[in-house]
């Protein structure tokens, strides 16, 4: 199964430790940025099989990168679950629209639960 990699963004180091350490054990290659731009550049370079994002980054937010991802040929069919603080409507639908495959709100779910859900994309 190590031929899935994984992308995690986010701002948050204990959150990249966390969820890299939980992929890492069930033998996915674990690919992480603590910035959307960084973020961006990785998805271009390693081609992941998924993106875990959170919305709100340094560089470049979660949204501009989910419109890049999207708006081309070559990145437009990775799958992008945000993973977010914010559980406002606004974030949410906007982030669906521009293409998101599933949003979660870091309180309202385990990590089990969220590892579960990157599990169940990527197996589609």
């Amino acid at each position: 199964m190590a031929d899935k990699k994984i992308l995690l963004i986010d701002g948050d180091g204990y959150f990249l430790h966390l969820y890299g350490e939980m992929l890492s054990a069930l033998n996915y290659e674990v690919i992480t940025a603590s910035d959307g731009e960084r973020g961006l550049f990785l998805v271009n370079d390693k081609k992941p099989d998924i993106v875990v994002s959170e919305i709100k980054l340094e560089r470049q937010s979660g949204f501009d990168l989910l419109k890049d991802l999207k708006s081309k040929e070559q990145t437009e069919n990775i799958p992008v679950v945000i993973l977010a603080n914010s559980g406002e409507r606004g974030d949410i639908k906007e982030a669906l629209s521009l293409g998101a495959t599933e949003y979660l709100i870091k309180a309202h779910h385990t990590p089990t639960e969220v590892v579960d859900v990157i599990l169940q994309i990527l197996k589609k």
